[in-house]
């Protein structure tokens, strides 16, 4: 995405106090005022990343003006990376503002991380080669290479991985997963039960808040993460508020679980299905660091047998009825210490359940999406 910057500027008057009115840039602000010294690029970058990352759509409106009369106001103190980095918020603002939009949308937020890591990167000074001592000139000692490091993108994931239920939610009530499901379905009935189509919207949920996308409100209470998902997934426009969906009784389909995660900040493609090897594709998206979106039937309509998947639900979820033989959604989010499987099924009630290859190879496998960030 290319933006120009127009004629247009944005800049506060002096004398204009910095105090923020939005509650996200005021603590990012805030963090910022309590670090000495010159504000490199890089810590600017990361306050204006949390600062519009709360989903109450004013990236472009409250939040950029916040962030402009800080900037205004704390000149002295911003290095050039840093200037560079507001100036590239002002040029994706401006964007939004032409629009007529108060937020940003996610192809601005993606360009706008892009274009601030890269104006946040060091500038290198023109100074003449030097050359290389002899020792320096020198081939390493054999066996002396450091190690790789871990990136910190799964050091993150491997947090999420040791303690699954962190960021397991439940499509229904549950007192430690969803205290608050109350809803409204397609008639206007209060809903209580599982009696949703939310196994999806639940299931990307998860899935967002595994890879730190959450914040705010959302971040606090299930249900409203899970009405998120649902709108990023089936509205086309206006999704990025937290009214309450009114399609809560309709499951989702593939394109839909597609554009929710693009929406909400993830990656995704669509996973390969092999009924040969209906693991394959997963073990290969989890080497990644991926989590993956899997549509299917844990049962089979008038087979009388539970499936190795539903026994495994009956014994290890708490759902000691567990049997169901439509369509329904379920996030695999990676592998234990002992290679089994981590299922994140929105109908468990004691959150993520542990299953063998064979348990979740009986799980028939319709579509997939890989997410990571």
């Amino acid at each position: 995405m290319s933006i120009q910057p127009t004629n247009q500027r944005v800049v506060p008057q002096p004398g204009v106090p910095a105090r923020a009115k939005d509650a996200s840039a005021r603590r990012a602000l805030a963090a910022l005022d309590e670090t000495p010294g010159p504000v490199s690029g890089a810590a600017l970058a990361r306050a204006i990343g949390r600062g519009i990352a709360d989903y109450d759509a004013h990236g472009a409106s409250v939040e950029y003006r916040d962030f402009a009369r800080w900037a205004h106001a704390n000149a002295g103190r911003l290095t050039p990376e840093a200037r560079a980095v507001m100036a590239e918020y002002t040029k994706v603002a401006q964007v939004a503002q032409r629009r007529g939009q108060r937020s940003l949308s996610a192809p601005l937020v993606r360009h706008l991380h892009a274009a601030m890591k890269k104006a946040s990167a060091p500038r290198q000074s023109a100074k003449p080669p030097v050359e290389p001592s002899p020792t320096q000139q020198l081939p390493p000692a054999v066996g002396k290479e450091p190690a790789p490091s871990k990136p910190a993108r799964r050091s993150r994931l491997d947090r999420v991985l040791a303690h699954p239920n962190s960021v397991f939610k439940r499509q229904g009530y549950s007192a430690k997963y969803n205290p608050r499901p109350d809803e409204l379905n397609a008639r206007g009935r209060l809903v209580r039960s599982l009696s949703n189509g939310n196994c999806g919207p639940t299931s990307l949920a998860m899935a967002v808040k595994a890879f730190g996308l959450e914040q705010g409100r959302v971040a606090r209470n299930p249900e409203d993460s899970i009405d998120l998902a649902r709108n990023a997934m089936t509205k086309s426009s206006g999704w990025n508020t937290l009214r309450e969906p009114a399609t809560n009784d309709k499951g989702t389909k593939q394109w839909q679980w597609e554009r929710g995660a693009k929406r909400l900040g993830l990656e995704e493609k669509k996973l390969p299905i092999s009924r040969a090897h209906p693991l394959r594709a997963l073990d290969e998206a989890f080497k990644k660091g991926h989590m993956v979106l899997l549509g299917g039937q844990p049962g089979r309509p008038g087979a009388g047998n539970l499936t190795a998947f539903e026994q495994a639900m009956r014994h290890r979820s708490g759902y000691s009825t567990y049997s169901y033989d439509k369509g329904h959604a379920i996030l695999v989010m990676g592998k234990d210490k002992q290679g089994r499987y981590l299922v994140a099924d929105p109908l468990s009630r004691k959150g993520v359940v542990p299953m063998t290859a064979k348990e979740l190879s009986s799980f028939k496998q319709w579509y997939g999406v890989e997410v990571w960030r």
